[in-house]
This record gives C-alpha cells, structure tokens and sequence, in this order.
C-alpha cells in the first residue's frame, strides 16, 4: 500500500527526468463513490508557486513521482472547488466512523492503484502511520518485531469512515 506521508514533499519529476516541483497536497473526488478517486496533486515549484498536475498525467506515484509526459507538455488541473484535500484538511483530523462508533486522529492516509486510477482506500488511525510520517516506522517495528510484539496496524477503510449519504457531514468536519 501506498501513503500519503510518502508523498508528502516528495519530489515530482517529468517523463525526461526533470524536477516539475514538491507534491504539497492530494486532491480526490467529491467522494461519490467508496474509494474516491485522486484527480490532482498539488506542486510547489522552486519559484514557490503553486500548480496542479492531473491524475491521468501521473505515470507513477511510488517510489517516485513521475509524469507520462515532458514539463512543456503538462496540461494544468483547474481545482473546481468540490475536491477535498487531503493534507489540509484530512491529515491530522478527527473522524467520526459511519456508524458514529469512534472518533479517532487521522494519522496517515491509504492510497492504492486500482485499475487505472489512485484512489483514497483508507484511513491509518494507528500508531503505525504517525511513526511512518515521523520515518520511524521500519526502525521501530524492526525493534517491535525482534522483541516479539509487531506492531499492530490501524487502517480503518475510508468506506467505513464516509459515504455519499454523509457528504454534507465530511465537508463539515473536515473544513473546521
């Protein structure tokens, strides 16, 4: 699986290689559908500007950030406004399950790549996601393995944390 912390300040290279700019943010659907979809990333150029790259040009997003297509060629996304972003305004949250169960502390965020798209697949509520974004996680459960205690993981599945009917609710919560 892929995490948001990942990507969080990584650098976004071009087909020929060239830096493009540092991913500052992940932009997803109005979240229609269980797993909403990445429609953009948010770059932050050595001229301390800020533009957005669409999903369909993204080649890969993991172990690096790379585009189908040369700088010149990059066709900019223009936020409509009804996007959620991720590190802005999900990381770091609280969260209220679907069921109104628990509220927990957004640690980290799940992406995967399934079909052709990325889309959102999860909320990691763990101590896991917190020592991922500190870059602690290997060396900490290297140590929790060898002392025969793995560390647990915390993924709650962002179909469980929101659905279209709830909309309203998410937007609420996630912009205060």
């Amino acid at each position: 699986m892929l995490y948001v912390s990942q990507l969080q300040g990584k650098q976004v290279w071009d087909a020929w290689s060239q830096p493009v700019g540092r991913c500052t943010d992940i932009l997803v659907d109005v979240l229609e559908q269980p797993f909403p979809t990445v429609r953009a990333l948010a770059l932050r150029n050595s001229e301390a500007k800020v533009r957005f790259i669409p999903a369909e040009q993204f080649s890969s997003l993991y172990p690096s950030i790379t585009l189908k297509v040369p700088k010149p060629e990059i066709t900019p996304y223009e936020p409509r406004g009804d996007e959620l972003w991720l590190l802005d305004r999900v990381l770091d949250r609280q969260i209220v399950d679907t069921e109104g169960r628990r509220v927990v502390r957004v640690n980290d965020l799940q992406l995967a790549r399934l079909r052709d798209r990325f889309c959102l697949t999860g909320v990691d509520v763990g101590g896991r996601g917190l020592l991922r974004r500190l870059r602690l996680e290997k060396p900490i459960q290297a140590i929790a393995e060898a002392l025969g205690h793995p560390l647990p993981s915390g993924v709650i599945s962002w179909e469980d944390v929101v659905s279209a009917r709830s909309l309203n609710t998410v937007r609420r919560n996630f912009h205060g």
